[in-house]
């Protein structure tokens, strides 16, 4: 004889981690090269908004004793080269307008050319020579002078900058510079040299005064 055994109710299932239940599997990195691991330092761009606030106006032409003298100028008050040369040209502007200071141009050999700028293409700018002629044979300069002469011209002369100089001074230098068609550089020249002939004599007299500078303190 045998019992049968009682039927006992199914069982839940077990069940199965899904692929999103499992924990992600580590991936192995490549080492990272020595030459990546290093830090390049980012160039940072300069800040222009000083520039900007103090814009520099540059001038070609003047001649290297005056930019020396309105340095030493400058050198002796203790104040910026600038601030000399602004206060020559004012000096000088103010001197034109009250007629102490006359201007007169005149024209001079310069380099030659082919076409005027008043007639561009109705002078007579070449020829044709006879068959059979020679040209004049060219004369010879001398390599120095030729060097000396081409180290005076204004163009060749370092720039120089000044900041700080006022709308209607600049405005005042340009009438001037179309009024006698000359350089800019010329007529600064000439401002700064009648200013810095009236400032030795003791007609020009300029007025330095201190700078005022903030500082910081601990207060007890």
């Amino acid at each position: 004889m045998w019992d049968q055994p009682t039927p006992q109710p199914p069982s839940a299932p077990v069940s199965q981690p899904t692929p999103e239940a499992l924990p992600p599997v580590p991936v192995p990195t490549a080492p990272i090269p020595i030459i990546d691991q290093i830090r390049v330092t980012e160039k940072k761009k300069r800040s222009r908004s000083w520039d900007e606030q103090n814009r520099a106006t540059a001038f070609r032409g003047i001649p290297p004793e005056v930019q020396a003298q309105v340095k030493a100028v400058a050198k002796t008050l203790d104040v910026t080269v600038s601030e000399v040369a602004r206060a020559f040209l004012e000096f000088s502007l103010e001197s034109l307008r009250r007629g102490d200071l006359r201007l007169s141009s005149s024209f001079s050999q310069g380099k030659m050319m082919l076409y005027s700028n008043a007639a561009w293409g109705q002078s007579a700018a070449w020829s044709e020579r006879p068959a059979g002629t020679l040209p004049p044979a060219p004369k010879k300069k001398n390599a120095k002078a030729v060097q000396a002469l081409e180290l005076e011209k204004p163009w060749r002369r370092p720039m120089v900058s000044y900041r700080h100089l006022p709308a209607g001074v600049l405005e005042n230098i340009e009438e001037l510079r179309e009024q006698h068609s000359v350089p800019v550089g010329e007529v600064v020249s000439l401002l700064l040299r009648y200013a810095l002939a009236a400032y030795e004599d003791g007609r020009l007299v300029l007025h330095p005064q201190p700078r005022r500078a903030a500082h910081l303190d601990i207060v007890s």
